[in-house]
């Protein structure tokens, strides 16, 4: 498993793709370019487009989001103002190493936990650390699999065990983000470590066993 982040590919106050002019896609290019080297200035851009209903297209890498969003998949994202999000909303928003898709799971409505979203991959236990609103740049509305556009999928709920264990860390996430965001955001990033160095291990594990199986 690895996150679902984002490379941008087009932009537009409609769609921007295959559909325009080869100018206009160099346009588009130069500017996704630009922006991926500095993506922090999307999120302020994107508020500037809200208005106009815009979609932009963006690329996935990683399955943190399989079965929903196949990796390497097509996504096209709608900008929302910051009220839109809401628990099972896919969302594209700016973390510390760049932008990644994952779903909403808790909404912060009251104390200090307001203002702050909990997301987490459809594939992992471990919720995020706490995402500002500010920091979203919209919710996925489309992906793009066997030449067709579809709504997203929704998540698996997988084995009993792995529904408990995701019951329980967000639980404890929640309540973290309740009392600090802060101490949230440090208990998180460390169970998303351990759960990541885990799930290394364990494909490391299965691989010696299937090379020991073919010899």
């Amino acid at each position: 498993m690895s996150e679902a982040g984002c490379t941008m590919f087009a932009c537009g106050s409609d769609i921007v793709g295959t559909e325009q002019s080869a100018a206009a896609q160099r346009r588009v290019r130069l500017v996704s370019s630009f922006l991926r080297d500095q993506p922090a200035m999307m999120v302020p851009l994107a508020a500037n487009f809200t208005a106009r209903e815009t979609i932009i297209e963006s690329a996935i890498r990683g399955s943190s989001m399989w079965p929903a969003i196949p990796a390497g998949a097509r996504l096209r994202v709608q900008l929302h103002s910051s009220d839109y999000y809401r628990p099972g909303d896919i969302i594209y928003y700016l973390a510390d190493h760049g932008y990644l898709v994952h779903r909403v799971v808790h909404r912060g409505n009251w104390g200090a936990e307001r203002g702050y979203l909990l997301t987490r991959g459809d594939s992992c236990i471990i919720p995020d650390p706490p995402v500002r609103v500010g920091q979203i740049l919209g919710a996925v509305m489309a992906i793009h699999t066997d030449g067709q556009w579809y709504p997203p999928g929704s998540t698996d709920k997988g084995s009993r065990p792995g529904q408990t264990a995701r019951m329980v860390s967000l639980a404890a996430v929640t309540i973290l983000l309740w009392i600090s965001p802060h101490l949230a955001n440090q208990i998180a990033s460390t169970l998303r470590q351990a759960e990541s160095a885990w799930r290394i291990l364990r494909q490391h594990l299965q691989s010696l066993h299937g090379a020991r199986g073919a010899c």
